[in-house]
C-alpha cells in the first residue's frame, strides 16, 4: 500500500488520505478519531480498544427477553426481501445469548442513495468480523431508516454521464399523506423511465446489464420506498451476511412500547439533560448537531399517517399547531398503539439498542455528534451506550484520474484544497515537465513548485509558452523577444564592421537579419499555439479532478451514487472495498477501481 508521501497511485488500489484535510470536516469529528481522549467524556468507550467492545457485550448480555420474538420478525422482514442464507445464518446467532449486532443505518434513499451508504454496511461486515475472530460473536445489521418523513432528501440521487456532468436522478413518490413516513411512500411510475435513463447514461456493458436488471426489479412503480431500498440491499450484501430490519414494523413498535412510555413520562428531564449536553459541547469548541428547543420532546406521532412532531407545554402535549393532549391520553395513546410513534434523531439510537443487542455502532461524522448528545440519554433508559466505529470513507477514481495524479505529482488532499491550489500544482508540475514529466525526479518537482507564479490565475501560469522556465527569471514570450532583440543588435553592430571591410555584404546580412526574424516569428507562433494547447489540456484536467474527485465541491460520496460505481466495476467492487478496510477505526481512503 502507498504511503501519504507518494504520488504513485497505479501501484496500489488503495491509499490513506488526512481527514484533516477533507471538506466540511468538524472539530469533533476529528478529535473523535484522532485525540479520543479529548472527547471520552461525551462518549465513554474508545472504539480503538477492544475492551471497550467487551465491556458494552457484558452490560446487555442478559438484557434481551425477547430475542424470540425479535428473530421470527428478522426472519420474515429479510424473507420478504430477498435475502439469503449468509443473512439467515446470522439471524440465528442472533438467537443465542452471547451473539451481538454490529448495527449502521441510513435513511431509504433512491438507488441506495450516496455511495456512503454502501460504505457504512461494509465497514459494519468489517467489524463484525474482526470482533468475532478476537472471541466477541457479532452479527452486522443494517437499520433501514423508514421512519423519516423527509422524502425530499431521499427521492434525489446523481451519477456523472460520459461527459462527466452530474446528472440527478429523483422521483416524485406516491404518498398518501402529505408528511407520511418514507416507508410507506410508493414509487411512482416516473421510477421506470428513471431507470431507462440511467440505462443511457452509464457505461454499457455486464455490471451495467446486471445492476440495471436489479433495479429494475427493485424499483418499479407502486413499491414502497422501504422494500425497494431493501431488497436492493438484500441482492448487494445479503451474501456478506448483513441482516437488514425495517423498524416501521408494528411488532418492534409493540417490544420498543416501554421505551417510549419513559421517553413521553420523563420528557421534562430529558430535554434538560440534552440542552446541558449541548452546552457542555459547544463550551468545549465542538458543535450540538441537534438543537433542543425548550418545549422539543424525544417523540413524533403519526395519528392520521401525518408524522408530526410532539412538543410539551404547560403539562400538555401538542402535535402541529392545533391537537392538544393531557399526559394521561398520550399515555394511554402509546400504550393502545405504539406503532403511532417514533423516535426523535437523538432517541432513535436509543429504540434501536432497545431492540437490538448492540455492541458497536458504525457511524458517519454526523452520527458521531448526534451520540456525542445521545450519550446522557442511555443511563435513563437503563443500558449503556454502543461503542461508536466511525465508517470507511473512500473517494474512488478509474485508472485514468489516477495517473493524472500521479503525472501532476498529486494526493486527494491536493484536489480538496480546491482550484486555486489545484491549478497551481499542475501548472508547477505540467508546464515544465511535458512529456518528460512521468519520470520526474523529487528535486525537479520541488524546483517546478519553487517556479510556479504568485497568482496561478494570471496567463502565465497555465500556458506552456508563458510559464516561467526554472532555469531563468523570464518567460518564453519574454526569451524569443529577448532573442529577436539580440539578433537586431548584433547584426547592427554587424553591419558596421562589414561596411568598413566590404559594403556590397550589406544586402546579404539584411537578407540574412529579415531571414532570422522570420524563422524567430514562426518559432514564436508554434511555440504559442503548443501553449494555447497545453493550457487547455492543463484546465481540462484541472476540471476532471476537481469533478470527479470533489463533485459540487463536497465529498464524492455524499454527492454521486453508489450505483455509478457498481455499474463500473460490477458487484465485486463490495469485495475489493471490504478487504481494504482496516480493522482499527478506518478514516478516509483514495481507491483505483
Amino acid at each position: 500500500m502507498c504511503h501519504l508521501g507518494t504520488a504513485v497511485y497505479h501501484d496500489s488500489s488503495m491509499t490513506p488520505a488526512s481527514s484533516e484535510a477533507a471538506p466540511q470536516t468538524t472539530p469533533l469529528f476529528l478529535d473523535y478519531i484522532h485525540h479520543f481522549d479529548r472527547v471520552r467524556r461525551f462518549y465513554g468507550n474508545s472504539p480503538f480498544e477492544f475492551e471497550s467492545y467487551r465491556d458494552v457485550a457484558h452490560r446487555i448480555e442478559d438484557h434481551w427477553r425477547d430475542r424470540d420474538a425479535l428473530v421470527e420478525i428478522l426472519t420474515q422482514q429479510n424473507q420478504s426481501l430477498g435475502c439469503g442464507d449468509e443473512t439467515f445464518a446470522g439471524i440465528r446467532r442472533l438467537a443465542g445469548p452471547s451473539s451481538f449486532a454490529v448495527v449502521t443505518g441510513q435513511q431509504v434513499g433512491l438507488f441506495s442513495g450516496p455511495a456512503f451508504t454502501l460504505y457504512k454496511a461494509l465497514t459494519a461486515v468489517r467489524l463484525a468480523r474482526s470482533l468475532t475472530e478476537q472471541g466477541l460473536q457479532c452479527v452486522p445489521v443494517f437499520w433501514l431508516a423508514t421512519e423519516d418523513h423527509d422524502l425530499d432528501e431521499v427521492s434525489k440521487t446523481a451519477v456523472w454521464d460520459e461527459a462527466g456532468n452530474i446528472v440527478a436522478l429523483s422521483d416524485s413518490g406516491v404518498r398518501d399523506a402529505p408528511q407520511s413516513s418514507v416507508g410507506n411512500v410508493r414509487l411512482s411510475p416516473e421510477v421506470s423511465r428513471t431507470v431507462d435513463r440511467l440505462e443511457e447514461i452509464l457505461p454499457a456493458g455486464e455490471p451495467c446489464a446486471a445492476l440495471i436488471h436489479d433495479l429494475r426489479q427493485c424499483y418499479a412503480p407502486g413499491i414502497t420506498w422501504g422494500t425497494a431500498f431493501g431488497r436492493l440491499m438484500a441482492k448487494l450484501f445479503t451474501r456478506l451476511g448483513v441482516v437488514l430490519i425495517d423498524p416501521m414494523d408494528e411488532r418492534l413498535h409493540h417490544l420498543a412500547r416501554p421505551a417510549f412510555e419513559h421517553a413521553l413520562r420523563a420528557s421534562g428531564s430529558l430535554r434538560e439533560l440534552l440542552q446541558k449536553r449541548s452546552q457542555q459541547l459547544i463550551n468545549s469548541g465542538y458543535h450540538a448537531q441537534v438543537h433542543i428547543g425548550d418545549d422539543s420532546s424525544l417523540l413524533f406521532a403519526a395519528p392520521d399517517g401525518n408524522r408530526m412532531a410532539v412538543h410539551q407545554r404547560n403539562g400538555r402535549f401538542y402535535l402541529g399547531r392545533s391537537r392538544a393532549e393531557p399526559a394521561d391520553a398520550m399515555e394511554n395513546w402509546i400504550a393502545a398503539r405504539p406503532q403511532d410513534f417514533s423516535p426523535s434523531a437523538l432517541l432513535r439510537p436509543v429504540i434501536q439498542d432497545t431492540l437490538l443487542p448492540t455492541v458497536a455502532y458504525v457511524a458517519g461524522a454526523a452520527e458521531v455528534a448526534y451520540f456525542g448528545q445521545a450519550h446522557v440519554l442511555y443511563p435513563e433508559f437503563g443500558r449503556p451506550m454502543p461503542v461508536l466505529f466511525p465508517r470507511a470513507g473512500f473517494t474512488l477514481a478509474d485508472h485514468r484520474l489516477a495517473r493524472l495524479l500521479e503525472k501532476y505529482h498529486l494526493r486527494l488532499e491536493d484536489v480538496w484544497k480546491g482550484a486555486e491550489h489545484l491549478r497551481r500544482r499542475i501548472a508547477a508540475a505540467g508546464v515544465s515537465g511535458g512529456a518528460e514529466l512521468d519520470h520526474a525526479k523529487p528535486e525537479q518537482e520541488a524546483m517546478e513548485q519553487h517556479s510556479a507564479p504568485e497568482n496561478p490565475d494570471r496567463p502565465e501560469s497555465t500556458g506552456a509558452g508563458e510559464k516561467n522556465h526554472p532555469r531563468g527569471g523570464m518567460n518564453w514570450a519574454g526569451r524569443l523577444a529577448a532573442a529577436e532583440e539580440a539578433v537586431h543588435s548584433l547584426l547592427a553592430d554587424l553591419r558596421q564592421d562589414i561596411a568598413q571591410v566590404d559594403p556590397t555584404l550589406i544586402d546579404a546580412i539584411r537578407n540574412s537579419e529579415e531571414k532570422m526574424v522570420y524563422q524567430l516569428d514562426r518559432l514564436k507562433g508554434k511555440i504559442s499555439r503548443a501553449a494555447v494547447q497545453h493550457s487547455e489540456l492543463l484546465a481540462r484536467h484541472e476540471q476532471d479532478l476537481l469533478g470527479f474527485l470533489t463533485p459540487a465541491g463536497n465529498l464524492q460520496e455524499r454527492e454521486i451514487s453508489g450505483i455509478y460505481f457498481l455499474a463500473q466495476a460490477g458487484y465485486g467492487l463490495l469485495d475489493r472495498l471490504l478487504n481494504e478496510i482496516p480493522a482499527n477505526p478506518a478514516g478516509h481512503h483514495f481507491f483505483v477501481y
